[in-house]
């Protein structure tokens, strides 16, 4: 079969004169490089098309990445505040304060205290308590923030000086401290 198709092969060959055989050579040639360039066409088309998406797949898998470590970094920050609210879950923001300021000697300077609850998004409550002092001095500013600073309770949100009218070298102080509180009464979870 295959000495047959040789045969064949051979009397068209002989049978073309040396113009038609050069034509044919040439049309097979380019038909060749045509084929080899459709074929190398395609695969880098569908190369590029695959890095293409493969770089996308690297940007989302970096996004989720990113997402579940800021999900592990919020859980132990819940964590660690559920651990903190258990410690004394009957924390009294205005108590503390005020125990804050008899320690302090500062009860005196106080002019305002005004409390307020936010809820928030998560499973708890905000609570604010805003106070204003009139005629302290740095020390006694200093002295205060660092005391609010060793409870882990509270946290400093405004502080506000301005320059006494009354007295010359002594500031008024507005200051918010913050504290959260579960929403319900019931234990908070790990």
């Amino acid at each position: 079969m295959i000495a047959a198709f040789m045969r064949s092969m051979r009397e068209f060959f002989d049978g073309m004169s040396e113009r038609e055989f050069q034509r044919f050579v040439a049309i097979v040639s380019g038909v060749t490089l045509l084929a080899f360039g459709l074929i190398i066409f395609y695969q880098y088309r569908a190369t590029s098309a695959l890095t293409y998406k493969i770089g996308l797949l690297n940007e989302e898998r970096d996004e989720t990445r990113e997402i579940l470590e800021r999900a592990q970094r919020v859980s132990q920050q819940q964590a660690y505040a559920n651990k903190i609210l258990r410690q004394n879950e009957d924390f009294k923001i205005g108590g503390y304060f005020k125990d804050v300021l008899a320690k302090l000697r500062l009860a005196g300077k106080q002019v305002t205290e005004t409390k307020s609850t936010a809820e928030r998004a998560d499973n708890y409550r905000e609570v604010s308590l805003t106070a204003t002092f009139t005629d302290m001095n740095m020390r006694e500013v200093v002295e205060l923030l660092h005391e609010l600073g060793k409870t882990e309770r509270i946290y400093t949100k405004e502080l506000q000086l301005t320059k006494s009218k009354k007295k010359p070298g002594t500031l008024d102080v507005s200051l918010t401290i913050g504290t959260i509180i579960a929403k319900s009464a019931e234990r908070i979870e790990e």
